[in-house]
């Protein structure tokens, strides 16, 4: 399963969700959402997005948890 890491690179960064909405064109309960980890993770795209705004790797953005089975 994956978990996006958004939360910890933005705080990291000094950014905001308001940075990542005026740099994607996305709308503020999607940042939430992802920013929160209430949804399912960003799609690659977006994910490609979000990394290449704040200047970091696409794998930065993201955490590979271990399954529950």
């Amino acid at each position: 399963m994956l978990k996006n890491k958004i939360r910890k690179v933005l705080a990291d960064k000094e950014k905001n969700n308001k940075f990542l909405i005026d740099a994607l064109g996305v709308n503020k309960s999607t940042v939430s959402r992802w920013v929160a980890n209430r949804d399912e993770i960003p799609s690659i795209k977006n994910l490609e997005k979000i990394a290449k705004a704040l200047e970091v790797s696409f794998f930065d953005l993201i955490e590979e948890l271990p399954d529950d089975t």
